[in-house]
């Protein structure tokens, strides 16, 4: 069952947010939201590693955020938009895949009336079965006063969050996360090589030091191919590595075509 995990260090929760305080009892903690773009968080999905190995996948859609309508007693949400917009994934182990959200809350002035509180929803299809998790309260508000926009980032993985080499102002702040049981070495590099071909039918890659460095020995290599509708399709072609360890990677086609190699 896909899980999962914010930062420690995040305004944005995926577990109970209340405290309880000496004199007030239980206090429910709500954050204001003025702007679609105040918003911007990390969060780790932990499943088993094949419902990761498909959540990983390029053009995979099963991580879908969204809003929840949440009533006063909360035991009514209802989905009142979901983003179009996708996560920037990075595998981080076999079983953890780590999600930076920057997309704010794109259109929610539509949906959500200044004073109505709502959450942050995580909709997962993983191999088959849904999963849903939402997040902490917010509330619109009609006034930027007496609120502000928190922004942080680091050059090493640290409260919780992972930078995976990212650059500090890539993962704005407020973010949700997840912390990893394991989590990798500080620094960290989780970001994967991108090489674009177009109309060819072979293509010899140099595997440099560097590249061995953030990826080992033995790469993941993905190749993905335009088809003739003009979308990305996983292809199933042959990597083959000059010597163990590569110094190159080859790729044969099989006639000429355009597309994207991942190594990671």
């Amino acid at each position: 069952m896909a899980t999962i995990i914010a930062p420690s260090g995040s305004f944005v929760q995926f577990a109970t947010q209340d405290v309880e305080h000496c004199i007030f009892g239980t206090v429910r903690a709500t954050l204001p939201v003025y702007q679609d773009d105040d918003v911007a968080f990390q969060f780790v999905i932990q499943g088993t590693e094949e419902e990761i190995d498909e959540l990983a996948e390029f053009g995979n859609t099963g991580i879908t955020v969204g809003l929840v309508d949440t009533s006063e007693d909360e035991l009514t949400e209802e989905v009142i938009l979901e983003f179009i917009e996708q996560v920037e994934r990075f595998r981080i182990s076999d079983t953890d895949l780590l999600c930076n959200w920057t997309h704010g809350f794109p259109g929610f002035m539509d949906v959500v009336t200044i004073g109505q509180c709502f959450k942050v929803v995580i909709l997962l299809n993983a191999l088959g079965e849904d999963f849903s998790y939402s997040s902490n309260r917010f509330e619109r508000v009609g006034d930027g006063c007496f609120t502000t926009v928190i922004e942080y980032g680091s050059n090493d993985n640290a409260f919780g969050f992972n930078y995976c080499y990212s650059s500090p102002d890539s993962v704005p702040g407020g973010g949700t996360g997840g912390e990893p049981p394991n989590p990798p070495p500080t620094g960290a590099n989780c970001t994967p090589s991108r090489i674009t071909f177009s109309n060819m039918s072979s293509l010899v890659l140099p595997y440099t030091q560097g590249m061995t460095d953030m990826y080992g020995d033995t790469p993941t290599v993905q190749v993905w191919i335009y088809d003739t509708g003009g979308e990305l399709v996983r292809s199933e072609v042959e990597v083959k590595m000059d010597a163990f360890p590569p110094t190159s990677l080859s790729f044969d086609f099989g006639g000429n075509a355009s597309g994207v190699i991942f190594i990671k």
